[in-house]
């Protein structure tokens, strides 16, 4: 038997080797607990048949999630679509004829009562209504009206809208507020929105603004669940994003308060890795893998896990300085922020682009440039005359 042993080279990179594999492990098991706190919200989407539901489905949402048939019906029956922790219920579209409509109103009701019963009531309801076809029937009115009894939020969208004149579409929605009057508050009881096919439109105005009315809408504990399957709302994400930074700082701010050794920092990367985990779930990355070339999330925790590691301190000036390898509440601050805020900003990137049907290496997204965001807010970060605060709070 052979005494050779291994090389400080081989011992280190094995060393290496098991704390990446090491920090992945824990930042996965993050991620699922956090995915387990979070709560799913459930939409309704309502409207005659050829409306537009699926297509609706799809443009608000940014990926393609229901079958559609460029005006022909193609939902034959109430098809729940999940999508992360979202789930969609996809109806077929009601047709012309009182027996048809009666029968149409009676299910929808039944859904409604089953799902309630089944713990997983409707959250909102997204209406449609054809805007070429210029119509709001009186079935349209009493199905709103008995969502507003259950007290179901409804969004009313007028589909096609590319398709119909500017005129035509402003005349609608008079039509729709005259069949639902303000009731005795005053307040209005329609919120309307435009949505549009034409590729061109994709990122028009009706679509977030329907986005941000449903995140209104919905239950705190349910809104992230929608957040996170949607790939529009690209502004709201960033101030959710900012906003797990901001918490995270404040706690690492605690954590290192009083000077602690470099040993005990996993009580802090622990705090980072959650702090990603949580970002991960809002910009959903697990899903983005396909735009990435199929990598997995994993290896974008690897690939973080390395500034993690060890890289990070090397890359800051004066880290691997710093007295008897201790960290203060400024300097685990300024790291923590420095990474969030550099992670939120990738995601933003990696999410417009998959809006525009690009693709993007996370390898190279979150490479060297990365790196370098990092370190560059670090610095920023340093100069800030409050520490322990979130630089976007400075007064």
């Amino acid at each position: 038997m052979s005494d050779t042993k291994e090389s400080p080279d081989v011992l280190e990179a094995s060393t290496a080797a098991d704390s990446e594999a090491e920090i992945a492990e824990r930042y996965r098991t993050l991620y699922q607990d956090y995915v387990a706190q979070i709560g799913q919200a459930s939409i309704l989407v309502v409207g005659a048949a050829g409306a537009g539901k699926s297509s609706l489905c799809n443009l608000v949402l940014g990926r393609e999630v229901a079958e559609v048939g460029g005006g022909r019906p193609v939902t034959t029956a109430v098809t729940p679509l999940q999508v992360g922790d979202l789930r969609l219920y996809d109806t077929p579209g009601y047709e012309t004829g009182e027996d048809k409509q009666r029968r149409f109103n009676a299910d929808i009701k039944t859904l409604l009562t089953r799902l309630e019963d089944e713990g997983e009531p409707i959250d909102v309801v997204w209406y449609c209504v054809n805007a070429p076809v210029a119509r709001f029937t009186a079935l349209d009115a009493s199905l709103v009206e008995m969502f507003e009894r259950l007290h179901k939020p409804v969004a009313i969208v007028l589909t096609q809208v590319d398709e119909a004149s500017e005129n035509g579409c402003k005349e609608l929605g008079e039509a729709i507020h005259a069949a639902l009057p303000p009731q005795g508050d005053g307040k209005e009881r329609c919120f309307i929105f435009e949505s549009s096919t034409d590729e061109r439109l994709q990122l028009n105005p009706g679509l977030e603004q329907l986005n941000s009315w449903t995140v209104e809408m919905l239950d705190e504990s349910r809104r992230l669940s929608f957040m996170a399957a949607s790939r529009r709302g690209i502004e709201r994400k960033l101030t959710e994003g900012e906003s797990i930074v901001r918490q995270t700082v404040a706690g690492a701010f605690l954590v290192g308060f009083t000077p602690i050794p470099m040993s005990d920092a996993a009580l802090l990367t622990s705090a980072q890795l959650s702090m990603l985990a949580r970002l991960s779930y809002v910009w959903d990355l697990k899903s983005l893998k396909e735009l990435a070339g199929g990598v997995l999330v994993n290896l974008i925790a690897q690939n973080v896990g390395k500034s993690l590691a060890g890289n990070l301190a090397k890359l800051i000036p004066g880290l691997g300085t710093l007295t008897g390898g201790l960290i203060n509440g400024s300097v685990a601050s300024a790291m923590t922020y420095a990474l969030g805020a550099a992670y939120n900003r990738v995601c933003e990137q990696l999410c417009l682009r998959g809006l525009q049907g690009q693709t993007q290496s996370i390898n190279e997204l979150f490479g060297e440039r990365f790196k370098a965001m990092v370190a560059q807010l670090f610095e920023e970060y340093q100069k800030d005359d409050k520490p322990g605060r979130h630089p976007q709070d400075r007064s």
